[in-house]
This record gives C-alpha cells, structure tokens and sequence, in this order.
C-alpha cells in the first residue's frame, strides 16, 4: 500500500501481534495484525471448513481532517489492499487477491466489523480496528494439509 499506487496513505509500519507495535512519534501510519483465534466453521467427512478470526489495527497522526473520516479511509485502504496482488496493487485494479486464486487455501474474507480508535493529548492519533475472518479448508484428521476451497 504506497500512495505511488493511489492508496491515501503509505504505511511506515505493518507488524504481527505485537503490543506496541509502533512509537506514536515515529512511526505512524501504520497496522498491527493478530489472530484471535480459529472456529470449525462446517465438518465433513474427509474435512473441515474453519474461520480464523483477524483483527487489524491501523493508526496515523492527524489534527487537520475529522478523525472518522480518516479512520474510514485507513480501514478502506486496508480493506482493499487485503483484495490485491502484487501485480495488480492499485485500489482501481480488479480484485485478483492471491487469497481466492487457488494458489493459497484460503476460501473467502470476511469483513465483520469496523471500529473507530481515537487518541487524545498533545498529539493526536486516530484510528480503527477492523475484525475480519479469512476461512479456509483442512483434511480431517491432519490439520497442517491446508486445501484450497
């Protein structure tokens, strides 16, 4: 996600599950990732189809605009690069995510839910944090042989 590719913000940082994952001084924009755990959404005989719960949080520094707006942009931003490849990153291009090709075997994305995170003091964040599933396929019996949906 770069603005050379049309997104409104460039992320400085994106880290995994950390609980400070950045310095509100020096590394805003940015989005910490962590799962919050997996459901077994259906079972089959020979598979389950399970959830993995995701929250994302993204942050960055801004006194000028209304913090909701910014914050809606942040999770759209967010949203849509989660629906992207490498060759196609630009917010205009088709949806063509490596998630959904077959190539991973992730089934769908689910976004449940957006929430706003607003900071006070002398110098302001906003943000949100967005809940989504991703779901995905395993074989009875041997949970580390992922399958494609």
């Amino acid at each position: 996600m770069t603005t050379a590719n049309g997104y409104d913000y460039q992320f400085t940082v994106i880290k995994r599950a950390t609980l400070q994952p950045f310095d509100l001084n020096d590394d805003l924009p940015a989005v910490n990732y962590f799962s919050n755990g997996t459901s077994i959404e259906q079972r089959q005989h020979s598979y389950q189809r399970r959830d993995l719960s995701v929250a994302l949080e993204m942050y960055i520094r801004n006194i000028d605009d209304p913090f909701t707006d910014i914050a809606s942009l942040l999770a759209e931003n967010v949203e849509t690069a989660l629906h992207r490849t490498a060759n196609n990153p630009q917010p205009g291009d088709d949806n063509e995510s490596l998630l959904f090709s077959g190539a991973t075997p992730v089934g769908e994305l689910f976004i449940d839910g957006v929430d706003y995170s607003i900071g006070e003091g002398q110098k302001p964040y906003c943000g949100a944090v967005m809940a989504a599933r991703i779901r995905y396929q395993i074989l009875t019996g041997l949970p580390s042989t992922l399958q494609a949906i």
